[in-house]
């Protein structure tokens, strides 16, 4: 007596139906804009941070699940709503410099720095979110603290003044 085989054993055969889940699976996914963005944003995660921030996805879309289906009485959580504010890095500040540096050139490029930087506040995508950080920040100084920031924007209107003048004699 000899054995059949059966449709499943048949290699060329088990080949042909992976190749068509495959296939079925690449168009579902393709077809998801926002899966598309979740592979897009966790190829820019760097490396060492994956683990960690996998673990964090994981435990809330766990959370979610469980307390989706579980009666608000046994839980005391009624809705679990995402939260388009999270962070998943901790913000880290260095201390405060507590002297500006000495040396004329350092002054210079520091000064030079911050003011690059502050041209990005005026893009359209960010000026908004900007001035509301910079009021909850400023609201956060102490008083004398806010003074002598005040006093120093200032005195950086008269030097922008000042500087526009002589960008203007030089070119003119």
């Amino acid at each position: 007596m000899g054995t059949q085989r059966q449709a499943h054993d048949d290699p060329v055969e088990t080949l042909q139906t992976l190749l068509q889940t495959a296939s079925a699976l690449v168009r579902s996914l393709s077809g998801d804009p926002e899966f598309l963005r979740l592979v897009s944003a966790f190829e820019r995660i760097p490396t060492q941070d994956r683990a960690v921030i996998l673990g964090v996805l994981e435990r809330e879309v766990e959370m979610r699940r469980t307390v989706g289906g579980a009666p608000a009485d046994l839980t005391g959580l009624q809705v679990l709503k995402p939260n388009p504010n999270a962070r998943l890095y901790v913000r880290v500040f260095q201390k405060a410099a507590t002297e500006l540096p000495g040396d004329h050139d350092d002054l210079v490029l520091s000064t030079l720095q911050t003011a690059r930087v502050l041209t990005f506040v005026l893009a359209p995508s960010m000026f908004a979110r900007w001035r509301a950080a910079a009021l909850e920040a400023f609201t956060l100084l102490e008083p004398e603290e806010l003074d002598a920031a005040r006093r120093v924007f200032d005195e950086l209107v008269l030097i922008g003044d000042e500087a526009a003048a002589r960008q203007s004699r030089e070119s003119g």
